[in-house]
């Protein structure tokens, strides 16, 4: 019974964070459509990116940018279903792509995810315009007239895929780099037996005590960070 009481409270902490983070990149995705703002600048596929690379239960990601698009479109309203077809996978796959990138990108590769995104959505949807519509002819002229007027749109997406990207993994770092410095410091904790080997160490073998091994080792006493030096210190 405890251990599934620790599994449930374990699969708790790690759903629960990742769900409330989901709904506010869906939000913020939601409101980034229906307010006025330049075509194709939204925070969509750096969305995506972010929940991949930070969501614990990873596959989670994928729910980000389709929840938000299916609820903008409810709004803005539906078209053709095969262009959204389109649309929607082209809008799920930079969570795809950050999964297959790891969990801390490095910043070079979270601007080839960031590109590599917005690349893919104008081939993408530029072509499937250009096959189930009817506003251009089903010729290399058409298909052509159908990229170079949506190249303003490229543009556009370009920019905003680069530009969310950086607000919300640059924010999530700052905020990490916050916390982190603002964290109280906290003690070893280290058995009375552990304290008088690390002195009899430290006599023997002046700067030479194996004093992080025992802070990791855990025990019943305190030995506050700040009354050692710093070869004691702990992580």
């Amino acid at each position: 019974m405890k251990s599934m009481s620790r599994m449930g409270m374990w699969r708790a902490s790690t759903i629960v964070p990742d769900v409330l983070l989901a709904a506010g990149l869906i939000g913020l995705d939601v409101v980034a459509r229906l307010v006025p703002h330049a075509p194709n600048f939204t925070p969509l596929a750096a969305s995506a990116l972010f929940a991949a690379a930070v969501f614990r239960v990873r596959i989670l990601s994928f729910a980000v940018p389709l929840i938000a698009m299916a609820l903008s479109d409810s709004v803005l309203g539906f078209y053709d279903w095969r262009v959204m077809a389109v649309v929607y996978a082209a809008i799920a796959l930079p969570a795809g792509m950050a999964l297959c990138a790891g969990r801390s990108p490095s910043p070079i590769a979270l601007l080839c995810l960031a590109v590599s995104s917005s690349v893919v959505f104008f081939v993408s949807t530029n072509f499937a315009v250009w096959a189930f519509d009817t506003m251009y002819t089903h010729d290399f002229a058409g298909l052509s007239t159908c990229y170079v007027a949506a190249l303003p749109f490229f543009q556009n997406t370009l920019s905003g895929d680069l530009f969310w990207t950086c607000v919300l993994f640059g924010g999530h770092r700052g905020i990490r780099v916050l916390l982190a410095t603002s964290r109280p410091e906290r003690g070893c904790r280290v058995t009375g037996r552990q304290a008088a080997a690390v002195r009899v160490a430290e006599a023997a073998a002046p700067g030479r005590a194996p004093a992080l091994q025992l802070c990791r080792a855990g025990g019943s006493r305190d030995i506050p960070r700040a009354a050692s030096s710093s070869r004691y210190s702990c992580q």
